[in-house]
Order: C-alpha cells, then sequence, then structure tokens
C-alpha cells in the first residue's frame, strides 16, 4: 500500500495550467488544464493555429509516469468524437524538468509540443528559435 501511495505522489504533476506558443508563419498554439484525483487526469485543451483550431474536454490516467490521454472535441464537424463522447487514446503526457510533453502516439521518438506552466518564465513565444530561415 506505501508503494502504491508513493507512485501517486510521484505523479501528482500533471496538474495545472499548460501552454506552447510559436508564431512562426502561421503558429501553433496548445494550451490544457488540467487536473488531477489520484491516477485520473481530466481538464480541457486546445490546439491550433491562426488559421484553424480545435478545443474540448481531455481525461487519462496516470501510469508509470506517464498520463494516457483520450480528447473530445467542441467541433460539429467530427461528431464521433463530440464533448462527451471521448475517443480513442489520442498519445500521452509525460514530464520532462519543468515540461509537459505531449506524444500524440506511442510510436513517436519527439514530442507534438512541450508545454510549460502559464505565466512562467518559459511561457514565451517560441517563433524565434524554432521558426527557420525562409531565406
Amino acid at each position: 500500500m506505501l508503494a502504491s501511495c508513493a507512485h501517486v505522489a510521484r505523479s501528482a504533476s500533471f496538474a495545472g495550467d499548460w501552454v506552447y506558443s510559436n508564431s512562426c508563419r502561421f503558429g501553433h498554439f496548445v494550451n490544457m488544464e488540467i487536473t488531477q484525483q489520484g491516477a485520473k487526469i481530466a481538464g480541457t485543451w486546445a490546439d491550433g493555429s491562426r488559421v484553424r483550431g480545435w478545443n474540448g474536454e481531455l481525461q487519462g490516467d496516470v501510469r508509470d509516469g506517464r498520463a494516457s490521454l483520450r480528447l473530445c472535441t467542441q467541433d460539429d464537424a467530427k461528431p464521433d468524437y463530440a464533448c462527451p463522447n471521448f475517443g480513442q487514446e489520442a498519445g500521452y503526457l509525460q514530464r520532462s524538468g519543468q515540461m509537459l510533453l505531449w506524444y500524440r502516439s506511442s510510436y513517436m521518438a519527439e514530442p507534438y509540443a512541450a508545454l510549460v506552466p502559464a505565466g512562467s518564465e518559459a511561457d514565451r513565444d517560441h517563433g524565434e528559435v524554432d521558426c527557420p530561415d525562409e531565406g
């Protein structure tokens, strides 16, 4: 029982307001507001650009240092995943230092987005660093 409690205490770091911002070209902006109770996470998400975006609710289970991620959307064009119909697993979240990494598949070697706590010193636009020269 003690080991089980220690595991939950170690994994209690998914909660918070997490953001990613990159204004390069059309931009890429991600926000996740996550609450955690024990080994369960829930919250809201938004992912998009200056042209198009999606948002909805999220839920998942924490195990082995990762949080599985299932999403539903407010987008009427995707009725199979319209909230509250959570779709199949949409990747996972994993902490790395102060960042929250979003992997959209267990087969991805690189994260889809590296989110930081909203309002933190690391909460900045990554366009200057991540945008390759267009020359």
